[in-house]
């Protein structure tokens, strides 16, 4: 139920209808990003079934690696609970974290909304 909430209070304030993802959908990241400060997502308009089509990196690129790791959508609640808000964002979106707070969220033109 948080969850929900927390997705409905971003999507109203961004005055967008959302792209529902399930627990079990698993989110693709470079490895040790979620211990990092700065990253983004970025939702890929073409996935798979089970795949939600997200993708969390560093926003430091020069830190970035080839080494990938995923996760399930329902472990992120445990690790890095401030992301869940900003999964139900539609294909083509980008959130941009510092710490724990969205400083930016791109529209599929990369528009700052």
């Amino acid at each position: 139920m948080w969850v929900q909430l927390e997705q409905g209070i971003l999507l109203n304030k961004l005055n967008l209808d959302g792209e529902m993802i399930s627990f079990q959908d698993k989110i693709i990241c470079t490895k040790g990003v979620l211990e990092l400060d700065n990253i983004y997502l970025e939702r890929n308009k073409q996935h798979e079934k089970g795949d939600s089509g997200w993708y969390i990196g560093p926003v430091d690129e020069s830190i970035a690696n080839n080494e990938l790791e995923a996760y399930y959508a329902y472990q992120l609640i445990k690790i890095r609970p401030s992301i869940i808000q900003t999964l139900a964002l539609p294909s083509g979106y980008m959130a941009i974290f510092n710490k724990d707070k969205v400083v930016a969220i791109l529209d599929d033109n990369d528009i700052d909304i």
